[in-house]
């Protein structure tokens, strides 16, 4: 066998085995919900225990922040686990006085938001969210004091 006829048939093998690991994934993909892919986030912060006249949405949050947090590439492993969204499910909640937002970007780029208030983390809508406590607020201004 000649060089070429090897290297044609490496190459040939390679092309099934690449097609073959593509149409796993596309399978794979089609059994149930994509999951995203968040790449950066945006943390805007205002202090948890801050005194307000009106009750503050996310947008009131975004304009009002005493800080905002990019967090990207390797620190966004620990913020995702810290958020825990899988855990954000329907629940009928009120939302109370927003005092961080979180805008989370996907790769694609879109936008998807979650904010949390001193009990909750709620997604954009307010359909959905899960208890936070004192931990959750307590290891969320860690993180963000290990930022700087």
């Amino acid at each position: 066998m000649s060089n070429k006829s090897l290297l044609m048939l490496v190459f040939s093998t390679f092309l099934i085995g690449l097609m073959v690991i593509l149409q796993i994934i596309r399978l794979a993909g089609a059994q149930g919900e994509r999951q995203p892919y968040y790449y950066k986030a945006k943390i805007h912060y205002c202090d948890w225990m801050m005194v307000t006249n009106l009750k503050w949405n996310p947008d009131a949050v975004r304009n009002n922040a005493s800080a905002l947090i990019v967090v990207e590439g390797s620190r966004m492993p620990a913020l995702l686990k810290l958020l825990d969204l899988s855990d954000v499910k329907k629940k009928s909640q009120q939302p109370g006085d927003a005092r961080v937002v979180f805008d989370l970007e996907e790769i694609d780029g879109k936008v998807v938001t979650y904010y949390a208030d001193m009990s909750h983390i709620f997604n954009s809508d307010s359909s959905q969210s899960r208890s936070v406590g004192l931990g959750f607020r307590k290891q969320l201004s860690d993180f963000i004091k290990s930022m700087f």
